[in-house]
């Protein structure tokens, strides 16, 4: 169970840190 709750954690904080990259990355693209 203490293994299943790192996976879930780490896949919580991976998933956190792609959304950000990918906002990044979209504002970074936008043209102004």
């Amino acid at each position: 169970m203490n293994i299943l709750g790192n996976m879930f954690i780490e896949c919580a904080d991976f998933r956190r840190t792609g959304s950000a990259a990918l906002d990044l990355a979209y504002v970074a693209r936008r043209p102004r």
